[in-house]
């Protein structure tokens, strides 16, 4: 080749490399492992020489099960989790946790054909793909609902496809000992120019390429083989042609992408692993890659990949990830299982290893050589790499228990914040850069109102704050209030009843029919909430927790639910803090007795939630933190769920509630207190 046709090629080669490598924010993590697809990020990891200012949570949020990582975008985090029969896609502000909208589609908890190991995941795994051309945001469920969406028309739905559908994709076979595992569809897509392509597998091509504006078939794979269970087909160039690698069941497989060449094979490797486990997604550097996996193949091994085929350059056995994805920089090679590893590149030899870590790994290379370890049920770690402590593991600081639950889902770094998820959706985000800290630090608070003052002369009031209003003297269907149009009414359900001593509760609910859209549109604008009641509770052993008072469809997702578990009044609450559930944190509000009536308010506005029990403040709580931004579509009821089935209900009686658009001071509690007649 002359020097020409090498100046020519080199061109060719940066252009395709900067094709696959679509430019971003430069603070983004818009793919599976960050920027570039290999876990080396272009910040720093905070560390100021001193300690690593890893400072109180900024937000926290709990978004449904699943093992699927976050991806930032242009300052806003997509993250997705699984629910009462249903995944969910949520977009939120990435510095506050502030929730801008959520698409959600039915899903089962477990892919079809799904078998082994249930105890340790659920819902969806695969992380997200952002195309930065369209600004179309691609999942993939743990069911082969393959999805499109415009993040920038607030995640309308593009196109949709099933995969199990529409290729015909069977269970995955048993393999290696006699443990059968399949963990459904578990890989994220990879963009690709104009294409998306998805590990499908089997007959119809292990790799599939669509139209990533259609979700049209371009091309299907030469290779047939059955999916694997890896994160994400890995962009590679080989003498100039881009290709993917994919971990199969079965073996490696390097495809070209090249126009007129698409899904043929390069080069394969055989890698199979017993129960399917062939989990680590395969680290790529230039023609080089490095595949792992436990079990049976308890080994680590370099490939190099020419157009002629794939050459093992070297393998270490008794070396191996079960889990966690292999990191190549600068010489070294490094992952966090069973202890946090560091290898030579070019020979594979063993350069160190240390640390307490399990199975459930990830991590971090930053820009200044350092290596942020996220595992077990919620460790953090930082860790010295090679470059900076070459022949010794150095731990350079530490969190502990940020979670309780298995930290499959891998950690992201953007902007300065640590996001960690855990595999029940839980997620915090973290400040780790000095100038973060600081900014945060220096924030002061906005001056909180007073609560308005009232003079209350009769219950309930005219304010029109006052949404809705009921009490057994007004008759079984009459309210007042803000809604009280005609439109709203009082209907049994079940045994639920209403009669001269008020709303009767065991076994059944009362839906207030009529009220959901305003109230959810009238809080949503004030971010405040007040919730009067006068209740007798028949039990002090409830259980589900039972439901008093809910704004809710079932007993996952809700606005707000009071609830009693045996003597103690619960509430809970959803802002994008506490997520869907509203449990992060539950709050417990007080105790009562059975058969004793009670005048009760609970009142919340932003970082401050507070309950009165018969005019006495009883719980005061910042805990608590957020708008009603991320509010849904529910149903406001007394007593059991929307969904029925008897599991939550409570026993006792309801002579009045009341439900307000804003926060109830000190004084006015005392006053509704002396209007109650309760004594």
């Amino acid at each position: 080749m002359d020097e020409t046709s090498r100046r020519i090629s080199a061109l060719a080669s940066f252009t395709l490399l900067a094709i696959i490598f679509q430019p971003c924010f430069a603070a983004d993590w818009p793919h599976w492992r960050g920027p570039n697809r290999n876990d080396v990020v272009g910040e720093s990891s905070g560390w100021n020489g001193k300690q690593w200012p890893l400072g109180d949570v900024i937000w926290q949020g709990s978004f449904g099960k699943g093992c699927t990582s976050p991806i930032i975008v242009d300052s806003k985090l997509y993250t997705l989790g699984w629910r009462s029969n249903k995944d969910t896609l949520y977009c939120l502000d990435a510095a506050t946790g502030k929730e801008i909208w959520q698409k959600s589609y039915t899903c089962p908890e477990y892919g079809r054909f799904s078998t082994g190991d249930k105890g340790i995941y659920a819902g969806i795994s695969s992380t997200p793909e952002y195309d930065p051309q369209t600004g179309y945001l691609y999942t993939l469920s743990i069911d082969g609902d393959l999805n499109c969406w415009n993040s920038k028309e607030n995640g309308k739905n593009i196109w949709k496809l099933n995969l199990y559908d529409q290729f015909k994709v069977k269970q995955r076979p048993d393999v290696g000992r006699n443990t059968h595992r399949d963990y459904g569809y578990t890989i994220s897509p990879l963009v690709h120019k104009d294409s998306l392509i998805v590990e499908v597998g089997g007959d119809a091509g292990n790799l599939i390429a669509l139209d990533k504006r259609t979700g049209k078939q371009l091309w299907a794979s030469q290779c047939k083989d059955e999916p694997g269970h890896s994160g994400a087909p890995v962009p590679i160039t080989v003498e100039g042609i881009p290709c993917a690698a994919i971990l199969t069941l079965r073996k490696i497989v390097i495809v070209r992408l090249d126009k007129g060449h698409e899904g043929q094979t390069v080069a394969t490797y055989p890698w199979t692993t017993d129960f399917a486990n062939n989990i680590p997604t395969p680290a790529v550097h230039k023609n080089n890659l490095i595949v792992t996996t436990a079990y049976n193949r308890y080994a680590v091994c370099r490939v190099q990949i020419t157009l002629k085929g794939a050459k093992k350059v070297w393998e270490k056995e008794g070396l191996a990830s079960g889990v966690c994805s292999l990191i190549i920089h600068k010489g070294n090679v490094y992952w966090a299982w069973r202890g946090v590893h560091c290898l030579d590149f070019e020979t594979g030899k063993e350069r160190w290893l240390g640390g307490k870590v399990g199975t459930a790994g990830s991590g971090i290379v930053t820009s200044d050589d350092r290596m942020i370890v996220w595992s077990d049920r919620g460790d953090l770690q930082l860790v010295e790499t090679a470059v900076r402590s070459a022949d010794k593991f150095k731990v350079l600081a530490e969190k502990k228990g940020v979670f309780s639950a298995d930290a499959w889902p891998h950690v992201v770094l953007s902007n300065g914040r640590l996001y960690c998820k855990d595999r029940n959706g839980n997620l915090k985000c973290f400040p780790v850069a000095a100038n973060t800290v600081k900014a945060l630090a220096s924030a002061s608070p906005s001056p909180r109102p007073a609560a308005m003052k009232v003079d209350l002369k009769s219950w309930p009031g005219d304010d029109p704050h006052v949404l809705l209003a009921w009490q057994k003297e007004f008759g079984a269907q009459k309210l007042v209030g803000t809604l009280a149009d005609g439109k709203v009414a009082l209907k049994p359900r079940e045994s639920g009843r209403i009669d001269a001593n008020g709303i009767q509760l065991a076994n059944g609910a009362v839906l207030v029919d009529g009220a959901d859209e305003t109230l959810l549109n009238q809080c949503k604008k004030s971010g405040e909430l007040s919730l009067e009641a006068i209740i007798t509770s028949s039990s002090d052993r409830q259980s589900g927790p039972a439901r008093i008072v809910s704004f809710s469809s079932d007993g996952y997702s809700r606005n707000f639910s009071l609830a009693q578990e045996s003597n103690q009044l619960l509430l809970r609450l959803r802002t994008p803090q506490t997520g869907e559930n509203g449990i992060k944190p539950e709050t417990k509000l007080c105790s009562i007795e059975a058969g004793r009536s009670y005048h009760l308010i609970v009142t919340y506005r932003d970082g401050q939630l507070v309950c009165y029990l018969n005019g006495r403040k009883v719980k005061e709580t910042s805990d608590v933190r957020g708008n009603f931004s991320n509010w849904a579509s529910h149903h406001f009821l007394l007593g059991d769920e929307w969904d029925g089935g008897g599991t939550r209900d409570w026993s006792g009686d309801i002579e009045r509630f009341a439900i307000l658009c804003r926060f109830i001071g000190d004084e006015e509690a005392a006053m509704r207190f002396n209007l109650s007649g309760v004594r």
